[in-house]
Order: structure tokens, then sequence, then C-alpha cells
């Protein structure tokens, strides 16, 4: 019982100080213009980002989805940089 108790209290402290760790490269806190320069250094010479932009906004998640692991293999971006692209063509004003 005491040992349960303190693996309660050691998870409750565990998730008390991590509350409020930075947001991951990559994730909600990147910026926008993070995303185009790295839309521009890794995908602008084949694609242009209206296109792609379309396809994830008219497919919604499931897109979104697809387009994550099909960035996996693709190209030579890091996976943070590649939700970090994907955040700036979902961007509902890039203008």
């Amino acid at each position: 019982m005491l040992l349960g108790a303190g693996l309660v209290l050691f998870a409750g402290v565990f998730a008390w100080l991590v509350r409020d760790e930075p947001a991951a490269p990559g994730g909600a806190g990147a910026s926008i213009a993070d995303g185009a320069r790295l839309f521009q250094q890794y995908c602008g010479e084949c694609h242009a980002a209206d296109d792609l932009r379309t396809q994830l906004r008219d497919g919604g998640a499931f897109a979104r989805g697809r387009a994550e692991t099909f960035l996996r293999d693709h190209g030579d971006a890091t996976d943070a940089e590649d939700l970090t692209i994907l955040d700036y063509l979902a961007a509902a004003d890039t203008r």
C-alpha cells in the first residue's frame, strides 16, 4: 500500500513539473514564417504551395495524416521540419 501511494505521489509531482514545457520544434509553437522558409528550402523547387495547401484543406485530418506519413520518406527535412511545413500549408492566412 505504501509503495502504491508513493508511486501515485511521484506521478502527480512529475505531471505538475512538466505541465509548462515549451512546445516542441515543428509543433504549434513554430511560426508560419519558419514553415514558409522550410517549404522553400525543401519543397519549393518542385512543388507549389497553393497546390499542396488546397489538397490539405480539402482532405481535412485524413489528408494531414497521409501527408505526415508521406513526408517521412520524402525529401531531406527532419520530422519536426515536416510538421512545421504542414502547419504552414494548413494555416488559414499565409499571404
